[in-house]
C-alpha cells in the first residue's frame, strides 16, 4: 500500500530518532507517525482528541510497541486494548523490548497478540533487515 502508515510508541527520544533514522536509511518510505505514551496511541487509534482527523492521522497499518512504556504493564494493556478491538484486532504488531526479556515473558507477550517481538539492543539495522522480509510488512514495504 502506497500510503501505508506505521505507528511506533516509544517514550525515549533517542530511540526514536535513532530508529526512525535506520527505516529511513533502510529504504523505509511509509509515513511513520509517533505518540510518545500508551494513552497518546488509544486516542490515536481511537480517532479522539487531536487525532480526530482520519485524514492527517489515518489507522496505522503496522504499529511498533516499546514494551518498557510507563507506568509498568502499559505496553500489555495497550496491546490487550488493541486485540479487543474489531477494527484493530488484525492490525500487526511488534513488541519492542530488552535482551534479558525471559522466554516465558516472551511468550506470553505472543499470547497476547503481538505478531513479532525484537529486543532492542540488536542492531536497529538488523530489526530494518527482518521487518523488511517478514511477509506481513511487504504490504507497506515502498523500495526505493
Amino acid at each position: 500500500m502506497e500510503n501505508a502508515v506505521v505507528l511506533l510508541v516509544e517514550e525515549s527520544i533517542g530511540e526514536l530518532y535513532t530508529f526512525e533514522k535506520a527505516l529511513r536509511h533502510g529504504g523505509f518510505r511509509n509515513p511513520v507517525r509517533i505518540v510518545r505514551h500508551a494513552q497518546e496511541a488509544r486516542c490515536y487509534l481511537e480517532g479522539v482528541g487531536v487525532y480526530n482527523n482520519r485524514e492527517a492521522y489515518p489507522l496505522p497499518s503496522l504499529i511498533l510497541i516499546n514494551l518498557r512504556l510507563r507506568p509498568e504493564g502499559a505496553a500489555r494493556e495497550l496491546i490487550t486494548s488493541i486485540r479487543r478491538q474489531a477494527h484493530l484486532r488484525d492490525r500487526p504488531i511488534i513488541a519492542l523490548g530488552t535482551v534479558e526479556t525471559r522466554a516465558q515473558e516472551i511468550q506470553s507477550l505472543y499470547d497476547l497478540g503481538v505478531n513479532a517481538y525484537f529486543a532492542k539492543e540488536v542492531e536497529v539495522a538488523e530489526i530494518v533487515r527482518v521487518l523488511r522480509e517478514m511477509k506481513f510488512v511487504e504490504e507497506i514495504w515502498q523500495p526505493d
